[in-house]
């Protein structure tokens, strides 16, 4: 009995952007972190 989903690619396509989301979340990317500092949401929060 194999433990891989039948297709595989749906799991790694949500794996994938699991991924980008928790890379995004350790340094946001400039128009977010410019967004965040135009409304005034304090640093810490992020």
């Amino acid at each position: 009995m194999p433990l891989t989903p039948d297709p595989w690619w749906p799991p790694a396509i949500l794996a994938l952007a699991l991924f980008s989301d928790a890379a995004m979340s350790l340094r946001p990317p400039k128009f977010i972190r410019d967004c965040l500092n135009g409304v005034g949401f304090p640093r810490e929060w992020w």
